[in-house]
């Protein structure tokens, strides 16, 4: 029993931390880039990033996970659930009330 208990936390640890910025729980979010242009999404987190694709202000989208710094996110679209990419994330407002538009 006492190697079960081990061999289960081991695994859990190894879970953890092959996972480390996958959100522990999808934030839905609303696009509010203050210069009042497109969200630039990119392929990558980081302004190095290609942008492939630019999304509206007032788009709702999830966040899937972060990087590292946290100060990107990877988001997916809130209706199709398709992922879109790399959003800077202080672009973003996120509110519970959001989820159950």
């Amino acid at each position: 029993m006492k190697r079960l208990k081990s061999l289960l936390m081991a695994v859990g640890l190894s879970v953890a931390v092959a996972v480390p910025n996958v959100a522990l729980a999808a934030e839905t979010c609303m696009v509010t880039d203050p210069t009042d242009t497109p969200l630039n999404v990119r392929a990558a987190p980081g302004n190095k990033g290609k942008v492939i694709y630019t999304i509206d202000n007032g788009i709702i989208v999830t966040i899937v996970k972060y990087s590292k710094n946290k100060k990107w996110a990877y988001v997916r679209d809130a209706d199709t659930r398709e992922d879109i990419g790399w959003v800077y994330r202080e672009y973003l407002s996120c509110s519970p009330s959001l989820k159950n538009r």
